[in-house]
């Protein structure tokens, strides 16, 4: 695979904040149709009704078979993913992305085709039926009142080899690659432990750990058991094994001999590089059968130690393993928490040394070896002065935050309007349902930071880096970006009226049914892959400073783009399907290639002065263009598009265009040649054609009147074989002699 390929799929898929490796050798994601949009969408009921569905979910598969289905749909947006009551189709597109990415198995069947437009839009899916397995890890499912999954983690050894399937009782697939959300429509894939809330749930355990109410349920639980048997010594052996004021001792010291041991020297955590997940939190893994506890990889290398043993926990082990069976799984269960317990409350030994994290963040989990949890405990949470003065202020009006070390700062709900931030690290920091009007954030890094649903109304970002943020459903009126680094953004259903992009770099973001009315792209170089879906763009204007800019691999699928204005040098191999470009201005540009404006349409839109090549403007309605002159077309698809009225000039059809099944009633073709097109079942009634060249094989396939017969020049093909190749010689003759009677 070509190299520069694989780095752009790796940036388009680098859209999620990864925390920390795990035990488990998967990873694994959560594939969906993306919610935003989907009442958009065509109707899946129809699709429904077209598909055995109950013998589907009864595992009956043995009727369905390879061969198309045909289904009238309603609706216009055609995403890649389409579910609908546990029924999922792909389309022939994401199918063979998928197929080059994972082995994906024998888990196709009928082809399905949903036509829309009465017929005239077939778009192809596959029905995918995967295979559901029971392998949600027993006790981290969690159900809501209608029985679905709402919370799991995933039992690796219980996914065979499947790189893609179905978990019983959740609704969506499992896959164990990255989908590159840019390159398709309405696809959402998100890590499991992100569409879970892992981290959340992390810090739900933790506030229960530490109040020792988890570790007193459990003890609870295995006392009843053994007093139910009639033995004591089951009940006072494991209290006397498990002796919590030594292992307090023990584990505080095995903690500070790795941490504290380096108080004062230059390999602390200041020291660590940027980027590593590690300058901000650790894993510590922890064997239960023979007491170890080591830091994991990226960590342990910074340190002199890096793991200590506590020899009384061997003895707890073999002991329970001589239990019978019940009373032996909730005695590991007690012995588990309370190491876990004992943890969390001694590792707060570690905040008599903020000198070792320089004020910083920093958060520690703890994970047994071989459990099957992709969410290892948390042990210890440190927050910096500044961090805890900011989350207990209601109000946080006139505080600096200047050059301040703020990753992973929780500033969710708080007024912050009119705050201005100059130099800091505000990496992964939330500013979830904030108000922030106003304010302005001048060379910050804001990687990953999460503004969702937050007002940010005349907010201005300034020379900041804002990859992997995230401003879904956030209120951007009139926010500025002004020579900032976009990259991986996410801005799905966002309020972005009149909001304004200059300079630097903004590439592979997602606008997904976003509010971009008035909006403004100054584009210093190029607008790269970019999607907009949905989106009203109505009025938006993109222009370039510089005299070679272009918008480059971009999608306007199904946008409003009425009175949009492009001033570029060029478009190129981006998508306008299904847009509306009306009263849209592209007479700014120079040119526009390789693009698909299927189905668009074109109503008082200027395309003056534009050289337009390799564009497909299949079923695209130019009939009613604001200057029907003066563009140059070459070498596009006009598949039964709507060319009525159009006056090309003399220059402005170049060979070879497909015009096959168009309309060209009363188009002036004056002098035009026609002979490098493939014209076939053209409309040209009342048609001006004085002097239109046309081949003799193009009029078997068109209808024409006497008098345009009459005004048309014919030429025959004729080949010489010269050396080793063939060369077509157009030889003109006179219309008489060659005019079919």
């Amino acid at each position: 695979m070509d190299i520069h390929y694989e780095m752009k799929e790796f940036l388009q898929t680098a859209d999620e904040t990864t925390d920390f490796d795990i035990a488990a050798e998967k990873t694994f994601y959560v594939l969906k149709e993306l919610a935003a949009g989907h009442e958009d969408r065509v109707d899946g009921r129809e699709i429904l009704k077209a598909l055995p569905v109950d013998a589907i979910r009864r595992g009956e598969l043995n009727a369905l078979t390879k061969e198309s289905i045909y289904v009238n749909v309603r609706g216009e947006y055609f995403p890649d993913l389409i579910e609908e009551n546990g029924i999922y189709l792909a389309s022939e597109k994401l199918v063979d992305y998928l197929k080059t990415k994972i082995a994906l198995r024998d888990i196709q069947y009928n082809m399905v085709i949903l036509g829309s437009e009465d017929g005239k839009r077939p778009e192809m899916y596959y029905l995918l039926i995967p295979d559901e397995l029971d392998c949600a890890v027993k006790d981290s499912a969690r159900y809501n009142k209608q029985g679905a999954l709402e919370f799991m983690e995933i039992d690796e050894a219980g996914t065979s080899v499947l790189p893609l399937f179905k978990v019983k009782g959740f609704p969506h697939l499992i896959i164990t690659t990255k989908v590159n959300r840019i390159a398709f429509t309405g696809v959402e894939c998100v890590r499991i432990e992100n569409y879970f809330h892992y981290e959340t749930e992390r810090d739900r355990l933790y506030r229960e750990r530490m109040s020792g109410k988890r570790l007193q349920e459990r003890i609870d639980a295995y006392e009843r058991m053994a007093d139910a048997t009639d033995d004591t010594n089951y009940k006072f052996t494991l209290r006397r094994l498990l002796n919590r004021e030594s292992l307090r001792i023990e584990i505080r010291k095995g903690l500070e001999s790795i941490f504290v041991a380096l108080q004062g020297q230059t390999s602390t955590m200041e020291a660590l590089p940027d980027g590593l997940p590690s300058d901000r939190l650790m894993v510590l893994f922890w064997s239960r059968e023979n007491g170890w506890f080591q830091l994991m990889t990226d960590g342990d290398g910074y340190f002199d130690g890096n793991s200590f043993m506590i020899d009384s926990l061997e003895p707890v082990q073999s002991y329970i393993t001589q239990l019978p069976e019940n009373l032996a799984k909730a005695a590991g269960e007690v012995y588990g928490e309370t190491i876990l317990q004992l943890a969390c409350t001694e590792s707060q030994c570690l905040d008599k040394h903020p000198e070792l994290l320089n004020g910083k963040s920093f958060r520690l989990y703890m994970q047994e070896e071989s459990s099957q949890s992709m969410n290892p405990p948390l042990i210890y949470d440190y927050k910096g002065p500044l961090q805890c003065q900011g989350e207990m202020a209601v109000d946080l009006y006139g505080k600096s935050f200047g050059g301040a070390d703020l990753q992973e700062f929780d500033f969710s709900g708080k007024p912050l309007s009119g705050l201005k931030i100059e130099g800091s690290d505000l990496r992964r920091a939330k500013f979830v349902n904030c108000v922030l009007n106003g304010v302005e954030f001048i060379n910050c890094d804001l990687s990953g930071a999460d503004f969702t649903k937050s007002s940010l109304w005349k907010a201005k970002f300034n020379g900041c880096l804002l990859e992997r943020t995230i401003f879904d459903g956030a209120d951007l009126q009139q926010a500025e970006f002004g020579d900032s680094f976009l990259m991986n953004c996410s801005f799905i259903q966002s309020n972005l009226t009149a909001a304004h992009f200059s300079g630097h770099i903004l590439t592979d973001c997602l606008f997904h049914k976003a509010d971009m009315g008035d909006a403004r792209f100054e584009i210093a170089d190029a607008l790269l892959d970019n999607a907009f879906r949905l989106c009203n763009l109505q009025k938006a204007k993109f222009t370039g400073k510089a005299e070679e800019t272009e918008i480059t691999g971009c999608e306007f699928r199904n946008c409003d783009l009425t009175e949009a204005h492009f001033e570029v040098s060029r478009i190129v191999d981006s998508i306008f399907l299904k847009s509306k470009l009306n009263m849209a201005d592209f007479s700014g540009c120079e040119s526009i290639s390789d693009c698909d404006f299927r189905w668009s349409s074109f109503f008082r839109a200027s395309i003056e002065g534009v050289w337009l090549e390799s564009c497909d403007f299949s079923l695209g309605n130019l009939s009613q263009l604001k200057k029907m002159s003066e563009a140059i077309f070459c070498d596009n698809n006009f598949f039964k598009a709507n060319l009525s009225g159009y006056d090309f000039g003399t220059t402005g059809s170049r060979c070879p265009n497909m015009l096959m099944e168009a309309n060209l009633s009363y188009a002036r073709l004056d002098g035009v040649d026609l002979s490098g097109c493939e014209v076939i079942r053209a409309d040209f009634s009342g048609a001006y054609l004085k002097d239109t060249v046309f081949l003799s094989r193009q009029l078997e396939d068109i209808k024409l009147t006497l008098p345009q017969r009459g005004e048309i020049r014919v030429i025959r093909e004729s080949t010489v074989e010269e050396g080793a190749g063939l060369k077509k010689d157009l030889t003109t003759e006179s219309t008489e002699s060659s005019t079919p009677a």
